[in-house]
């Protein structure tokens, strides 16, 4: 009953793609073109044994026939040819014994996963992967300045997480500079990681050398570029605001990829602000930073709405930092009546983007490295990440459905 069951999805998932149905259609005309070369032919030698009426043993029959024959079996080879590379391009090699009817189902159940782009690092890229998993086809991960990638790729890999491949958003030649609200400049990611004492920060640009002026058509990062574009989803987040996502975003090269992208770019606003970047900042501030400094819109903005508890929250704030909730301002202007995924109903939008606001944290005991002490932190929780991704994943798939009967 499971492979059968199997076998439906796999013909389900084939014949719901356009361009293979147009190779069977093609396939079938060809036969029929070869079996109609086939019957004048034979029309002809029945006219020849007078079995029929000898009109049709005209000489023009055969020729026909031939040509016929001829175009049939060509359009029938081709087809047949593109159709099998469609078809194998779903089967990997494996040695594992495992049938060709379950390499099938997978790697066609695979094919329509999402392809997914992550600007984050730290814990937060650990905990959105997590969310993630088995959840998208691939992952390709954006790491800012001066993390180790190679370091990241086996920590991935080790946790049997779907990886591609692990960037660095370059910006050859320039440095990157933190300006804040007292006007105070620092220069360099080491320096802007390190700004607890600062007022906050007002924008981050890139100083150029002297003897390079940068060309905002030049191509610096093209495996990212072509990640980018091919992605059907493109997350920034959970991570830092400034040093974690809007660092990277900052690179003509990449930000123009991430306006012109058909993916759908997700934002997943930080739980608690940072002393010395984001102090004060409202939910907006943290999208309007990635909006103008990036140059495109969102399209989902996703926000935990649970309140941590009294304890958790003054410890926050001894450190200089507290949660990162909707002002009332913010609150009554988010609901909007739109026509969404061809259902009219009511959702909460800010700014460009669709808001999708929940219950998404959870608090743990988290061990310093290096030290013997215990802290009780705050961080998104995977699962419930994983039931958000899941609607927006939706929407993309959606959205494929749509292309493929227009």
């Amino acid at each position: 009953m499971e492979q059968l069951s199997r076998w439906v999805q796999v013909l389900y998932r084939a014949g719901s793609r356009r361009r293979l149905a147009l190779l069977l259609a093609g396939l079938l005309i060809g036969v029929l073109v070869v079996g109609l070369g086939f019957a004048y032919i034979i029309v002809f030698v029945a006219g020849l044994t007078g079995n029929i009426a000898s009109l049709t043993a005209n000489p023009i029959f055969p020729i026909l026939g031939i040509g016929l024959i001829g175009m049939g079996v060509g359009a029938t080879m081709f087809n047949f040819v593109r159709l099998n590379e469609r078809m194998m391009s779903y089967i990997s090699p494996t040695n594992d014994g495992q049938s060709i009817l379950n390499l099938v189902y997978e790697r066609m159940a695979s094919a329509d996963k999402p392809r997914v782009v992550v600007f984050s690092n730290g814990i937060g890229l650990f905990i959105l992967l997590n969310a993630l998993k088995d959840k998208v086809s691939s992952v390709d991960v954006v790491l800012p300045q001066g993390e180790d990638t190679q370091i990241y790729g086996e920590l991935l890999q080790a946790n049997q997480l779907n990886l591609r491949n692990v960037f660095i958003s370059k910006i050859p030649n320039g440095t990157l500079c933190a300006e804040f609200t007292d006007d105070s400049v620092v220069e360099g990611m080491l320096a802007l990681k390190e700004t607890r004492n600062k007022p906050g920060i007002r924008r981050l640009y890139v100083k150029y050398d002297d003897t390079h002026t940068p060309d905002n058509t030049q191509i610096i990062n093209p495996e990212l570029i072509d990640s980018i574009q091919r992605a059907d989803a493109v997350v920034f987040g959970p991570t830092s605001l400034f040093s974690g996502i809007i660092a990277s975003v900052l690179p003509a090269d990449v930000s123009a990829a991430l306006r012109n992208t058909h993916g759908l770019k997700v934002f997943i606003c930080p739980v608690m602000t940072e002393p010395g970047k984001t102090d004060n900042f409202s939910v907006s501030d943290h999208v309007t930073s990635v909006e103008q400094h990036g140059n495109f819109n969102l399209d989902y903005v996703i926000l935990n709405t649970k309140r941590i508890s009294y304890d958790l929250a003054e410890k926050y704030y001894d450190y200089g930092a507290e949660q990162v909730l909707l002002n009332l301002d913010e609150f009554e202007h988010t609901y909007l009546k739109v026509d969404f995924s061809a259902r009219l109903g009511e959702i909460r939008q800010l700014n460009h983007a669709v808001l999708i606001d929940d219950d998404l944290i959870n608090a743990s005991v988290q061990k310093i490295l290096g030290q013997a002490d215990e802290k009780l932190v705050v961080r998104h929780d995977p699962d419930k990440l994983k039931d958000v991704f899941e609607k927006i994943f939706d929407h993309i798939e959606y959205r494929r459905n749509l292309t493929s009967t227009t």
